[in-house]
């Protein structure tokens, strides 16, 4: 009987102390959310060169629970100051399609990324309204057709007095080229044939 009662009192304290720690445990963490957005360029923007040869990146970084961290971004891989949850950034331009990835956390919540493209251009030159075509002024139109390259003109002579200027042949189309070409404007700046130069 006593046994028993020894045994009733501890199995008492068991449940009591287990009653105990489950009521002490910590509240379940917060959930907290991540907003990234990229406020410029547009995604598939056509941008020209204009002063720079940059992208200028802006965009937003927002948490959910702002006192659990300090809010940070990266912008492709470089780390950008982030002030009242806004960041602006440089990024080097290539020619052709830019790929632009800005990442955003609080330094505890895992990462969120945003991506876009952009095309970039040193300079862009529109289509006429309506029309694929473009408005060069100083350009040099060649048009071929089969009689070009069927009939051979041996011995004749580019006439650059005439407006249109027209080639018959090859040999003709291939001079009016190089009048037309500025061949000095190809080549870099400091190099001289003929001064020792490799």
């Amino acid at each position: 009987m006593r046994a028993l009662g020894v045994l009733g009192v501890v199995l008492g304290l068991g449940l009591g102390a287990g009653c105990a720690s489950s009521s002490m445990a910590s509240e379940p963490p917060v959930d907290t959310q991540i907003t990234v957005a990229i406020a410029s360029p547009s995604p598939g923007a056509q941008l020209v060169a204009g002063n720079g040869s940059t992208i200028t990146v802006t965009g937003t970084v927002a948490t959910t629970t702002p006192e659990r961290g300090a809010l940070e971004a990266w912008v492709n891989g470089t780390r950008v100051d982030v002030k009242s949850g806004a960041f602006t950034a440089e990024v080097t331009a290539e020619p052709g399609v830019n790929h632009i990835k800005v990442e955003g956390g609080d330094r505890i919540a895992p990462l969120v990324s945003r991506e876009l493209d952009v095309m970039w251009a040193a300079g862009y030159l529109p289509p006429l309204a309506g029309q694929t075509g473009f408005d060069l002024p100083a350009a040099l139109a060649l048009q071929l057709g089969q009689r070009f390259f069927d009939g051979r003109l041996l011995g004749t002579t580019l006439d650059r007095s005439t407006s249109p200027v027209v080639a018959h042949d090859l040999a003709a189309a291939l001079e009016l080229i190089l009048w037309n070409v500025n061949l000095a404007g190809l080549i870099p700046d400091g190099f001289h044939i003929g001064q020792g130069n490799t």
